[in-house]
């Protein structure tokens, strides 16, 4: 349903994945998230990103791992939200 492109430690966009027709980005966060300052420069990254105009997601390794379908039905969920013009989706 969707093209991603992993931009995994990119110069320009340090994410796990970047879908650019969508303006979503994909953070899929090892427990090093869970530490006090990683979170803050996380919140301070995804507000970066939010004046972009892109959407920031965060899900945790064991949500991909464990939880993959409900993990799916949230991106989908997001991007028929607001999908920017010109982002055609399957039904």
């Amino acid at each position: 349903m969707f093209n991603f492109t992993g931009r995994n430690r990119s110069p320009i966009l340090l994410s796990t994945f970047f879908a650019p027709k969508a303006n979503l980005v994909i953070e899929v966060d090892g427990g090093q998230h869970q530490e006090e300052n990683q979170k803050e420069v996380d919140r301070e990254r995804d507000a970066q990103l939010s004046e972009l105009g892109l959407v920031v997601l965060r899900f945790s390794n064991l949500q991909v791992l464990s939880e993959t379908e409900a993990v799916v039905e949230e991106i989908e969920r997001v991007v028929r939200k607001s999908p920017p013009p010109g982002l055609a989706l399957d039904s």
